[in-house]
């Protein structure tokens, strides 16, 4: 299956993806809120005080919870692209 960004309809009207038209993009969007939804309980949930997600809680209090997680998804999905 194409990447819906790759499709050529995508590319040629940006804004059916912004606006979340067609399957393919209403497909990914669901999957990534989804994604989003089991990163968050599992982080938030995690009882290991050394995990990157708790240290940086504790040590930076200033950081907003969510750009944390935000910060975290985007190194796991980095890391598959790159390793």
């Amino acid at each position: 299956m194409m990447h819906a960004m790759l499709h050529p309809i995508n590319l040629l009207f940006p804004f059916i993806v912004k606006y979340n038209i067609g399957k393919v993009n209403r497909t990914n969007t669901k999957n990534s809120d989804e994604f989003v939804k089991v990163v968050k309980t599992f982080v938030e949930n995690s009882s290991d005080d050394q995990s990157i997600y708790n240290r940086i809680i504790k040590e930076e209090p200033t950081i907003p919870k969510n750009i944390v997680l935000v910060d975290i998804i985007n190194l796991m999905k980095g890391g598959d692209g790159t390793s």
